[in-house]
């Protein structure tokens, strides 16, 4: 398993916050997906040999969200 943690932008409420949540979860390979709405940041538990750091990258940036580290 491994942990990735990205601060992102344009989280603009909570609920903004759950749908990233949502969406990461159900991706196959990610066993936890935590967004803290205050601080922008998101913390993800995946397995690396079912989905790459580069899709879920993908995938946040697809709802429209901007990764800033």
């Amino acid at each position: 398993m491994k942990e990735l943690s990205l601060r992102l932008e344009g989280l603009a409420c909570p609920t903004c916050a759950g749908k990233v949540e949502g969406t990461l979860a159900r991706k196959a390979g990610v066993e936890e997906a935590k967004v803290h709405f205050t601080t922008g940041r998101v913390q993800i538990k995946y397995n690396p040999e079912q989905v790459e750091e580069a899709e879920l990258r993908e995938l946040i940036e697809a709802m429209g969200y901007d990764i800033l580290d």
